[in-house]
């Protein structure tokens, strides 16, 4: 058997015998099969691969209830996980203003202007075969130094006294300086950021005090407690006004 092969360089005709003729194609043939066997070894091997990846577990944070000061910005540690053979990313099921995640590595970041009280957060953890997720609480306390002023016409806005002092603490309890004055005192809310504060002066002077305030805060307005200031035996009132000094 005579074969006739084109040259695609040269454009020549080359004659070939039967038995190199089938020599060349069991050669190809041997080249496509090693080529197909390859791609599915190929193959095979990037689905093993995929199919070692599992979902996220263990994922804790080493705190997961962090308290913090009144209007203070901070950040969480970087949490634990088993990525389960791929590493994915972190993102916040539970959206809550000023408080963010660092998706690629789950540090959590607050602002000063969180709301107050207890923020319970929701983290997941995900990659392509899945996610898990946990629990993070903020305990945000309300506390601080205000100075500030207090007069004794509740219309009126302007502040006559000036040389005045609220120091709250976390546990409702206050203190108060009034000029030489000072005393203690307690506080509480009462809906939303509503403020009851009740005082007895225990030098430079022998009467108590209430306040009923609204505490106003926010990222970037400096916290400050504004209302009625009403002095008891003798009876008195006035508009008072305090704001955070740290």
């Amino acid at each position: 058997m005579i074969n006739i092969i084109k040259n695609k360089f040269n454009n020549r005709k080359t004659i070939i015998t039967g038995k190199t003729f089938q020599l060349i194609m069991t050669k190809t043939l041997k080249t496509n099969l090693i080529l197909f066997l390859l791609s599915i070894l190929l193959t095979n091997s990037c689905s093993d691969e995929k199919s070692n990846i599992v979902e996220p577990s263990h994922f804790q944070y080493l705190n997961d209830e962090i308290d913090i000061s009144f209007y203070t910005e901070g950040t969480s540690e970087v949490p634990s996980i088993n990525w389960g053979g791929e590493e994915g990313i972190f993102e916040l099921e539970t959206s809550v203003s000023g408080i963010s995640i660092n998706s690629n590595n789950g540090v959590i970041s607050w602002r000063k202007g969180i709301p107050l009280g207890k923020i319970e957060i929701k983290i997941l953890a995900k990659n392509t075969s899945g996610s898990t997720s946990t629990i993070v609480t903020i305990n945000h306390s309300f506390s601080g130094s205000y100075d500030g002023g207090y007069n004794l016409d509740s219309n009126s806005t302007i502040l006559t006294s000036n040389n005045y002092n609220l120091t709250f603490f976390e546990n409702k309890t206050l203190t108060v300086r009034d000029g030489t004055a000072s005393g203690n005192g307690t506080w509480d809310f009462t809906t939303g950021n509503n403020l009851e504060i009740s005082y007895t002066y225990t030098s430079g002077a022998s009467n108590s005090a209430t306040v009923d305030a609204e505490l106003n805060f926010s990222s970037t307005i400096t916290p400050s407690i504004e209302g009625v200031w009403t002095v008891l035996d003798p009876n008195s009132s006035g508009y008072l006004k305090v704001s955070l000094t740290n």
